[in-house]
Formats: structure tokens, sequence, C-alpha cells
């Protein structure tokens, strides 16, 4: 199996969960050709900030690193898209 083309032993497509984690996302970054980012104090602090408090924490982190990086932002969630200075493409 290589991606997630099917094996030409078994004709199946492996899903992740079949697969080594770790190896499974580095592939899928390298494939599309993605940055991963590191989080930072910045991105840290801000996600702490007032405008986050009633967020998860996780979709705190992930919206606060590209405000900080000054970046656009793919997401359907509205309240993501809602946050001041997140500039949110979809």
């Amino acid at each position: 199996m290589v991606g997630n083309r099917p094996s030409s032993r078994t004709g199946k497509v492996a899903s992740p969960s079949q697969r080594d984690p770790q190896r499974y996302l580095h592939g899928l970054v390298k494939a599309l050709r993605l940055e991963g980012l590191p989080i930072t104090p910045d991105i840290a602090a801000l996600s702490r900030s007032k405008p986050f408090i009633r967020q998860d924490p996780a979709d705190r982190l992930i919206a606060a690193t590209p405000i900080v990086n000054r970046s656009s932002f793919i997401t359907a969630d509205e309240k993501l898209r809602a946050l001041p200075r997140l500039r949110a493409i979809w």
C-alpha cells in the first residue's frame, strides 16, 4: 500500500487506523505539501485570551495559530469563524 492506493494483492485501501499513525501523517503532509507549525508561546498566550475563553482548548490553539502566523484558515465551524482577527476563507 502506497498512500491510500489499493494494494495490488488485496485491492483494498488501508485506513489510517490500520497503519502506523506517524508514518501515515508524515506521508499525508508530504503528499499535500503541507507545513506543520509549532505551538509557540505567542500562540499559547493568544489561545488563552478573552475571545477564545469559551472554545474547546484544541480549537483555541488551532484558531490562534493562523492569527499569529498571519495566514488564512479553512473551517466550517461558525464559532471559530466568528473569532476576531481570524481570516477564514471557507
